[in-house]
């Protein structure tokens, strides 16, 4: 017959989100496709997203709409090569 076994549960902690760093890579032809420091400007290659130069450039990538805003973007997702990004 089936008997009942307790099995001990270590009690809840709440913890802190870790933090995760990016992990060191050799730059891509995309991290070194800066225009020039004094402009703070980006030249958009093949295969990036407004998405991915935000987080690049910014840390975050939700702040894709801002560089949108301030390079007078109306679609995001519709960048081309070879154009300018400003960075703030």
């Amino acid at each position: 017959m089936f008997r009942p076994v307790a099995i001990p549960v270590a009690p809840f902690v709440a913890q802190e989100p870790a933090i995760i760093e990016p992990a060191k890579t050799a730059p891509t032809a995309a991290e070194n496709a800066i225009v020039s420091s004094e402009e703070d400007a980006y030249t958009v290659v093949s295969g990036d997203t407004l998405w991915d130069i935000a987080e690049r450039f910014t840390g975050n990538p939700f702040n894709y709409h801002a560089l949108a805003r301030i390079n007078a973007i109306p679609n995001p997702a519709l960048i081309e090569v070879g154009q300018r990004i400003r960075i703030k």
